[in-house]
Order: C-alpha cells, then structure tokens, then sequence
C-alpha cells in the first residue's frame, strides 16, 4: 500500500514537471489597415466600365460615406482626366481603382448511386459510381490606390472569393457581395481576438498575480509581477526554471496592460527583453514562440500608430488647403511611414481603446 502511494505521488511529481499548469485567458489585438485609404480627407472610386466593377465601387462608395469627415464620391475616368487638367482635386485624396476578373469553371464529384438489376434468376441492387458536375465561379478583385491629383500608383491589392453549387447567373451577385466585403475589412483596423497563456508559479505574488489577471485587472497584476521580478530577492526565491516563469508572464502581462505616459510600444519593447530574460534562464520553445509573437505585436502597433498619425496629418492638410492646388504642383500622397509635408497612406483612427498596447486584455 506504501508502495503504491509513493508510486502515485512520484507519477504526479513527473507529469507537473514535464507540463507546467497554466492559465489561458482571451485578449485583443488592433490589426492595421489592409488599405488605408480611410486616412485621407477625400476618396475617388473609379465607377468602372464593366457592371461588375460598377457594383463594388458603389458599395464602396456607400461604406466609405459612413466614416465622419471623409468625403467619397464615384467618378468616371473623364471626370478625372478634367479634374486633374483643371487643377480642381482636392489636396490629400486618393483614387481607388477596382478590377472585377470572373472565370467560370467546374469540378467533379463521384457518388454511389444503387442501381435494380434484373436477369432469369430475378432483380437485384447493384452498386453504381456515377460522377457529376458542379459549377463553380472564381473571382479575383484587383485594387489599386493612387494618388488622386497624378496618377502616381502607391498601393496594390488583390482580395479572392468562390462560390458554387448554383448557376453562373446565381453565383455572380452572391460573389461580388463577398469580394465587396472583403475590400471593406482591408480599409479598416480590426481587433482581433487572441488567447494568452499565464503560466502558474509556486510563489505568493505569481498566484496573486494570475488571480487578477483573471479577474480583468491586467496592469494590478503587471505590477506585482515586476515588483517580484525587481527585487534583490528574485534568484534566490526561485528556481532557474520558476524564475523563466516568471519573467514570461510578466512579458505576456506587459503586451496587454500599459501605464499611464507610457507608450505602447515602449512597454512592448520592454515585454520583448523580459522574454529574451526567460529564454537565457531556460532554452524553451514556449519561449522561443513569445518572442515572434511580441515581434509581430511591435509590427503591428508599428503600423497602427503610423496610420493614425498619417491620418491626423492628411486631415491637416484639408483643413489647411481647402481650395485645390495648382495642377502643375499637387501635394502627393507618400507611404513614408514618417509624416512629411504631403499626405500619407494610412488608416484613421478607429474606436480602439487607446490606453492599451494595441493589444487589448477581455474580461473573462
């Protein structure tokens, strides 16, 4: 009986070891714009030839109209070719060309079908593999964002969709309203939902650290955690491999929760070199994955605030030139990520919460 209770313990000793128990909660991360063509005052969408092109451009046009202080129209291409001789486009507008390509097709299917044989000895069921036809439209929407006032190409795209199992004539509208959407996601900065992994330590302040990160208190349990991490005491309180921990939930912490003045892309930074810590302490591949995580976070946020400061500085130049500029010298668009004296290409500011790291901590 002593034996197999020693046993028991010893199995449950090993498995903990091997798998550290962790605690998963759910986060937000801020995608930037596919296309950012909502950072600019002014839009021009190509109305198209084709009534395909006609459709999505239409959409488009309605989409755009619903974001404040952004003026969007459709424009034939002699509208434009007027406008930019006359010298009347608008300062930091941006002209939105869109591509419909379709090309029908089909593919095969087998199927079973029990087929009733009769001979002299009577009737019977036979199995019987018959193949069928199934149609199927592809559709390719090309995107390409100029400079309004020149022409001057300064961003490309292509989004996908496929529909079958109906007509052509069925799946044509069904396809567009899908290819319009997806245009739509790429003009917006998303939240997208994320799962977050805080690994449980043997120590006072980790538990009561997890606790209020489960609880929703993000920056209360950031804190705790570089207190601990901190302290002269650090090393000695805990082993290599708890300190790893440690300093692993504290960069996973710092994504989502940031102080007041500190920017977000500091504290990511900083969660990337306590990462880099964890990773010294104990070769791991959990840690090996933190890492190229932060570093996206960092591209990411990299990019959002490139797009509202572009934004804030295109909407500048509206207000500051209301009247066109001369057609011989029209400011143009950059996609510099640095803001210059022209427009930029970038998204505007969304509804996100500000306060966070683009990373935005779920209240389970």
């Amino acid at each position: 009986m002593r034996f197999a209770s020693w046993l028991a313990v010893a199995v449950c000793t090993a498995l903990l070891a091997g798998c550290s128990h962790t605690l998963t909660l759910n986060a937000r991360v801020i995608e930037p714009a596919g296309i950012p063509v909502r950072a600019f005052p002014h839009v021009w969408v190509d109305r198209g030839e084709l009534l395909p092109e006609q459709e999505v451009a239409r959409v488009f046009v309605e989409y755009l109209q619903q974001t404040p202080g952004l003026h969007a129209r459709l424009v034939n291409r002699d509208e434009l070719s007027a406008a930019r001789a006359g010298g009347t486009v608008p300062a930091a507008s941006v002209l939105v060309v869109v591509g419909v390509h379709t090309i029908d097709l089909s593919r095969v299917e087998w199927t079973t079908r029990h087929q009733t044989v009769c001979d002299a000895l009577g009737c019977f069921s036979v199995p019987n593999t018959v193949s069928y036809d199934i149609p199927v439209m592809e559709g390719e929407l090309r995107i390409s964002v100029q400079d309004a006032a020149s022409g001057q190409e300064l961003q490309r795209a292509v989004v996908k969709a496929r529909e079958e199992g109906r007509s052509y004539d069925d799946m044509l509208p069904r396809l567009l309203v899908t290819l319009s959407d997806r245009l739509q996601r790429l003009a917006e900065q998303r939240a997208l939902r994320v799962e977050v992994d805080l690994l449980e330590v043997d120590h006072p302040v980790m538990e009561r650290a997890l606790s209020l990160a489960e609880a929703g208190n993000w920056l209360a349990a950031r804190d705790a955690v570089e207190a601990l991490v901190n302290a002269g005491s650090f090393a000695s309180e805990l082993e290599r491999e708890d300190q790893a921990r440690a300093l692993y939930d504290l960069s996973q912490l710092m994504r989502f929760a940031t102080r007041e003045g500190e920017g977000p892309l500091v504290a990511l930074k900083a969660s990337r070199t306590f990462a880099e810590r964890a990773l010294t302490l104990h070769v791991h591949s959990r840690y090996v994955d933190a890492l190229k995580v932060i570093d996206e976070d960092i591209r990411r946020r990299t990019m959002v605030e490139d797009q509202r400061a572009a934004a804030e500085q295109n909407f500048a130049i509206d207000r500051v030139l209301p009247s066109p500029p001369p057609p011989s010298s029209p400011p143009q668009p950059s996609l510099s990520q640095t803001p210059t004296n022209g427009p930029a290409l970038t998204s505007p500011p969304t509804d996100a919460n500000p306060s966070v790291t683009g990373v935005t901590p779920e209240t389970p």
